[in-house]
């Protein structure tokens, strides 16, 4: 059964005017009964004369909630971030070799719900320890988006950039995009701290270390409020030949919060 579009345009209309304060993901919120075959027309105007955007964004929703086979009740949450961009899924992984070299490569899927074209995506990266003068910054470019860096603020430690999106992503569109940082190094104090600057659907944090045996590992979850909670539950590890491997996922997480991953391996 799909979406009712009929609700899920007020839902969207609702975020826009009202958007959740840090994009906090709701709860408890009703799918919808029948689905609506007939959508209401792209020209409806509000009650100053603009057009609507909440009608265009509901269509495009029920457009990706076939796309990406999902349950009516998920796109009704989506659509209370009308007005945001969210991370669908965000996957971070760290590779690390025998001497503490590293690459950690960055991977997003980002939902537009905003109603306005987005150009760029600020981020930033830090290490306590680096191997050069500065962090290298590679973009990937999407299915049907060419990223570009641009260096916003540079230190030893320090990387400020931004991915600038051409052509733009338009609303209710999805794109996949990544960028891999060279350059930082782990030689102490393993752990990986990350900040959810939105809200996330699905967040992975994926290590493999080579020629390393692990010794403990956990992980915590930080909440905006900034209490902590502990989700060692949700790590899985392993040792594939001389190699580690650690993996941590997480889901629907709110603009604010951050996860912390830590391990020990023998010396």
């Amino acid at each position: 059964m799909s979406s009712d579009v009929r609700v899920l345009t007020e839902k969207v209309r609702e975020g826009l005017t009202r958007p959740e304060p840090g994009g906090a993901w709701p709860r408890g919120i009703a799918s919808g009964t029948a689905p609506v075959d007939v959508l209401p027309p792209l020209g409806e105007q509000t009650a100053t004369g603009q057009a609507d955007p909440a009608p265009r964004l509901s269509r495009q929703l029920l457009a990706l909630e076939r796309t990406l086979h999902l349950p009516p009740e998920e796109t009704c949450k989506l659509a209370r971030f009308a007005g945001l961009v969210i991370d669908l899924e965000l996957n971070v992984s760290i590779a690390i070799e025998p001497a503490g070299e590293s690459v950690v490569s960055y991977t997003h899927k980002l939902l537009n719900l905003s109603p306005e074209p987005l150009h760029r995506l600020n981020r930033q990266m830090w290490f306590k320890h680096t191997a050069g003068p500065k962090l290298k910054i590679v973009p990937s470019d999407g299915d049907h988006h060419k990223i570009l860096v641009q260096r916003v603020h540079d230190a030893q430690h320090f990387a400020q950039f931004a991915c600038q999106f051409s052509p733009a992503v338009e609303p209710a569109e999805v794109v996949e995009f990544g960028y891999t940082c060279y350059g930082g190094r782990f030689l102490e104090d393993y752990h990986w701290r990350q900040d959810l600057v939105r809200a996330t659907r699905h967040a992975t944090i994926a290590v493999r270390q080579r020629q390393a045996t692990l010794l403990t590992c956990s992980a915590v979850e930080e909440h905006v409020n900034g209490s902590e909670a502990f989700v060692t539950g949700s790590i899985v590890w392993d040792h594939e030949g001389a190699d580690l491997t650690i993996t941590l996922a997480r889901n629907y997480l709110n603009a604010g919060q951050a996860l912390t991953l830590r391990w020990e391996t023998e010396r």
